[in-house]
């Protein structure tokens, strides 16, 4: 290789870690925020007993409207492709970062 093109190559490198890293940082946020659905829809399902009550009385119902309204809360096919492209992205990242090491960067 000529010193031309390693430097193509590290340049193309750095670019490509770039732009995995982004990518990792929006999965982790589209991850997190489907898990937010995720614990809205448990706190919906387990309401706090009604203050000051005993036994049945201090059971609080459930807002049925809440619960139809998180049903994208429950789409496991889109949990597991957050999961999967996530999984990917962090896989691919660390080994652009091995080839960075290879050619001696950070």
């Amino acid at each position: 290789m000529s010193t031309e093109d390693i430097r193509r190559a590290k340049a193309d490198l750095l670019l490509e870690c770039q732009e995995l890293e982004s990518k990792v940082f929006g999965l982790q946020r589209e991850a997190r925020y489907f898990a937010g659905g995720l614990e809205q829809f448990a706190r919906v399902m387990a309401p706090p007993d009604k203050t000051g009550e005993k036994g049945f009385t201090a059971v609080s119902p459930i807002d049925t409207g809440s619960i139809e309204k998180m049903q994208a809360a429950l789409d496991y096919a889109k949990a597991t492709q957050i999961a999967n492209n996530l999984n990917a992205a962090l896989a691919a990242l660390a080994e652009v970062n091995q080839k960075k090491m290879e050619f001696g960067l950070r």
